[in-house]
């Protein structure tokens, strides 16, 4: 990938620059990328767009372009195979999430459902003896996945390391009742990136198995300006200010009390992008992770995380060698009093998810009482309090809309975008005015006999030590009413209460005991309305006979005959759910080795008195319930 540099000095054509024969020339010395809020407010390219709506679903594609991981996210992969062994028993899905080296892997999904799985990667509970995943962080020496090649029948081989791609291999054993919709959606939170931290002791800026994972924003930015496959092939050590990230990274680092009690860090970077987006597009959103700005002079890369700097330079009417223009306002379709968007909220499947508006009654009745919103998508922060901090700091930079262009001495070429400037001028009623450092550049006029005159032009925005200031008060809370409280579809409730009577029934004048099944419905609506319930029954005497089966009773029944047995037999009976959508219960609900044989279903006691009739009179009593071997006094008959 050839590199892309987001701003530069341009090169001076047709110029004799050495005898400054040209009447004027402008260089643009140092130069700064759009800062993440101006950035954050223009229409969103296709890849941001893919950025917030790709890591759902897993899909095969002919070609597809790598992904990037940065912090912690949840990701969707793409399929390197799919391959079906031991007739369709096995299903081999090796996973690729992401086109670098990774820390590994945080969890398994199946949907938004999380698969557990023990140290060596086989899953437990539901999934127990039917899902394996293994992982391959990505490293440049990796070897290949051996359980791929020993169960493919050669189809991988030694060879296919996939070196340099963390890789995710997930084998499926196939059944019906565990996987009811075929093969799962699969996701996977990641630990990503690892970075050279210059804070950390024994990371070599040289040595990439040194650096470990981090959510610093300052830190993996810097980071990914250096990464020659994906990012601007920067070199750190000549190309990137280290005091600048040093400052900028412990910014990120710092602690902010969240209303909920607690504290969480300043700014963190946690997401995924697509290698296809232009560099500029994910440095912008990294940017925009820690409200930051980068600016490259002289070859150097300068990192400044979003917080107040007070000014260390003042500059008065004796510093303006040209004319001062200033503007109050900024245009209509720039202006606007509230801020809101979307973050990735862990708490709702790490889906885009708007976090509270910040809104200002001041700035409301500055604009007439009409509310203006501005949105501010944020694809790298995973806090609403975190997504809410950068909206306001967006919101109150865009409201001190106060700018200045000026021609200065080269007293003011010491300053550098993103700096502060103090501005003392007695005309606009300015005494040390605080502001931001938007551009700057050398002006060199023409040749006099003393030589070229030199001036510097500076950009300027006004700012405030209260454009970052935040309390808990600040703080909005996400809309504490779920989205759903339907159940799960795919979790089904058993029923309850299983127990076995049985009454008395004559076969061909043989007197065999009949058992009937009752039990209490399952708790689950799914089930009772549309669903049923697998029944089945064998005798204890011959556990090699299958089990029989009857036919399903309808979810809200609570009770099936058995066929009848003699009296004395040991049986098994078993029951589970089965829900509307096919979906079967985990297991069944068992009773063991019931012998049959007691109590009779029917009335409890029964008194018929005597009956009149001749010699040859059949009576039937019906059922009658007692204990085996009492006897029963009918009356006369």
């Amino acid at each position: 990938m050839p590199p892309v540099i987001i701003a530069a000095v341009p090169a001076i054509a047709g110029a004799a620059v050495a005898g400054f024969t040209t009447a004027s020339i402008a260089l643009a010395a140092l130069t700064i990328a759009s800062s993440a809020l101006s950035y954050m407010l223009s229409p969103k390219p296709p890849s941001l767009k893919r950025q917030l709506t790709d890591n759902t679903v897993t899909t095969r594609q002919a070609a597809a372009p790598q992904q990037l991981v940065f912090g912690q996210a949840m990701v969707a992969g793409i399929p390197a195979d799919m391959v079906a062994t031991d007739g369709n028993q096995f299903l081999h899905i090796p996973v690729l999430v992401a086109g670098h080296e990774i820390e590994g892997l945080e969890a398994l999904y199946f949907g938004d459902e999380e698969v557990p799985l023990d140290g060596n990667g086989d899953a437990t509970g539901d999934y127990a003896g039917f899902v394996r995943a293994l992982v391959k962080t990505g490293t440049a020496t990796q070897t290949a996945f051996a359980e791929l090649i020993t169960e493919t029948g050669g189809r991988w081989t030694a060879t296919d390391t996939l070196s340099g791609l963390a890789v995710v291999y997930v084998r499926l054993k196939f059944d019906a009742d565990v996987f009811p919709n075929n093969i799962p959606n699969l996701r996977f939170l990641v630990n990503g990136w690892k970075a050279y931290d210059p804070r950390v002791s024994g990371h070599d800026p040289d040595d990439a198995t040194t650096w470990e994972w981090t959510d610093n924003p300052a830190i993996l930015l810097a980071s990914y300006l250096c990464d020659t496959k994906f990012g601007l092939g920067a070199d750190y050590a000549t190309e990137i200010d280290e005091t600048a990230l040093i400052a900028a990274a412990n910014v990120c680092d710092e602690t902010v009390t969240l209303a909920a009690g607690g504290t969480e860090k300043r700014y963190t970077l946690n997401g995924s992008a697509s290698c296809d987006a232009a560099p500029r597009e994910i440095i912008q959103d990294m940017l925009g992770a820690m409200s930051g700005r980068l600016v490259y002079s002289g070859g150097v890369w300068l990192i400044k995380a979003g917080a107040y700097e007070a000014p260390t330079i003042t500059l008065t009417a004796d510093d303006f060698v040209g004319p001062v223009t200033v503007r109050s306002l900024v245009g209509r379709r720039q202006s606007f009093n509230a801020v809101k968007g979307v973050f990735r909220d862990p708490e709702r499947d790490w889906q885009a998810t708007n976090y509270p508006a910040i809104t200002s009654a001041t700035f409301e009745a500055e604009d007439n009482g009409e509310r203006v919103f501005a949105d501010i998508d944020l694809p790298f922060t995973n806090t609403a309090s975190m997504a809410q901090r950068l909206a306001k700091i967006g919101l109150r930079r865009a409201r001190q809309q106060i700018s200045v262009e000026v021609r200065c001495s080269m007293a003011a070429w010491q300053l550098v975008p993103g700096d502060t400037v103090a501005l003392t001028f007695d005309r606009y009623g300015w005494a040390s005015k605080v502001f931001d450092v938007v551009n700057v550049q050398l002006r060199v006029e023409s040749q006099s006999e003393d030589g070229p005159a030199m001036s510097v032009d500076l950009s300027l925005r006004e700012t405030a030590s209260t454009v970052f200031d935040w309390s808990v008060a600040d703080e909005g809370s996400i809309d504490p009413a779920p989205n759903t409280q339907l159940p799960n579809p795919f979790i089904v409730s058993n029923p309850s209460a299983l127990q076995i009577t049985t009454e008395d029934v004559t076969v061909d004048t043989v007197t065999l005991k009949r058992p009937r099944l009752n039990w209490t419905v399952a708790a689950d609506q799914f089930v009772v309305s549309g669903g049923q319930y697998e029944v089945a029954w064998r005798p204890v005497e011959s556990p090699e006979v299958p089990w029989r089966t009857l036919p399903p009773p309808a979810g809200d029944q609570t009770q099936v005959d058995l066929p009848p047995v003699e009296d004395g037999t040991s049986i098994d009976v078993r029951i589970r759910s089965v829900n509307s959508i096919g979906v079967r219960a985990a297991a069944f609900v068992e009773i063991h080795a019931y012998t049959i044989g007691g109590a009779a279903s029917g009335p409890a006691s029964v008194d018929y008195g005597s009956v009149a009739g001749s010699a040859s009179a059949t009576v039937d009593y019906g059922a009658v319930s007692g204990t085996p071997g009492a006897t029963v006094d009918y009356g006369s008959v």
